[in-house]
Formats: structure tokens, C-alpha cells, sequence
């Protein structure tokens, strides 16, 4: 990727976190050895149609309508392999980072699976938060799962064992009993 164009996504995005990390642990500064460019999802699938970025990174659920776009759009297009700089993320970034493989055939009709570096979402709320409100927000999700998976199917993953892996943070105290009641 030295010398390309590159999206890293939006200013103080956690796309941008996520490329800029990937790049250092490839090796390549990002400040440096691509011209980078802070493109939204949107922007950026645009930019790669009409040619004027050679690449772009995108951090979010999958499947992700702007990539099913340009997947549609651009059956030419390349998912690239970031599995090798997934040591180098862990040891410097944290265990967050976990190795991913994504069924490109399923996820977004091309040929193939793709490893990749991959981190959970989780819902961050302020230490201040009334415990009764956190407490009833994690059991909404869980208990609105279905509706959820009809809106996006990355809902199907909402898995309460997963729910609780939110290192390096702490689970706010609300959650935690939620968690706890249903354990």
C-alpha cells in the first residue's frame, strides 16, 4: 500500500483507529507512506468507483451496504488479507484484536474467504449512567434480538457469553446484573 491512495475513514473515527494501527503493524506510517484521505463509508466506496483511491479501510458490521455496493458495482475489487499484523495489534493494541474470516461468497457474492483482523462492538455508556437504565438497555437488546436480526443480520450474534467480553473496559454495573441474573 506504500504510495497509494488510501482512505483511512472519517477524522476520529474508529475506522481511522483501526487503519492507522493496521498500517504500523504492517510497517507503513500513515502519515507518510500513503496519501491518506478521511473518507466516510459512503465517500469512500464512491471514491474507489470513480477511481481516485486505490484502497480504503472499513470497520463495521458485516454485511455493510456501501461494500455490497461496490461489490456489485466492481466485481473486479479485492479484499485484502490483514491476518499477519494481528500479533503485532495484540501485543501492542491488546487482545480486542481477534482474527476473523469472513465467507466473501456469503457476506458479499465474490469468490473466497478472506482473513482479516477483526474487534467487537460493544455499547459504551458514561460511568454516571443510572444502573436501572443500563440494566434495562442490555435487556432490550437481548430480549428484542429477533426484531433486531430483521434490521441487520450481524444481530444474530448477540450472544449474552460474548456480551460480557467488553476488556478493556468494565461492564457497567447495570449489565453486569443483567448478566448475572441470567447466568
Amino acid at each position: 500500500m506504500k504510495g497509494k491512495r488510501v482512505s483511512l475513514g472519517p477524522a476520529n473515527s474508529g475506522t481511522q483507529v483501526v487503519a492507522r494501527r493496521v498500517l504500523e503493524a504492517a510497517g507503513l506510517d500513515p502519515d507518510n507512506d500513503v496519501t491518506k484521505q478521511q473518507l466516510s463509508i459512503n465517500e469512500s466506496v464512491q471514491a474507489a468507483k470513480d477511481g481516485t483511491i486505490d484502497a480504503f479501510f472499513w470497520v463495521g458490521g458485516l454485511p455493510t451496504a456501501g461494500i455490497t455496493d461496490l461489490a456489485v458495482s466492481r466485481p473486479d475489487m479485492k479484499m485484502m488479507d490483514t491476518s499477519e499484523v494481528l500479533p503485532t495489534m495484540q501485543s501492542t493494541h491488546g487482545e480486542q484484536y481477534v482474527s476473523l474470516d469472513v465467507d466473501l461468497a456469503a457476506t458479499y457474492k465474490l469468490s473466497g474467504l478472506i482473513k482479516t483482523v477483526g474487534i467487537a462492538n460493544v455499547l459504551l455508556v458514561p460511568d454516571s449512567m443510572d444502573e436501572q437504565l443500563a440494566y434495562d438497555i442490555t435487556k432490550t437488546l437481548f430480549e428484542k434480538k429477533a426484531e433486531l436480526e430483521k434490521v441487520h443480520p450481524e444481530a444474530k450474534k448477540l450472544d449474552p457469553a460474548l456480551g460480557q467480553q467488553v476488556a478493556p473496559v468494565e461492564l457497567h454495573p447495570g449489565a453486569a446484573r443483567y448478566y448475572k441474573e441470567k447466568a
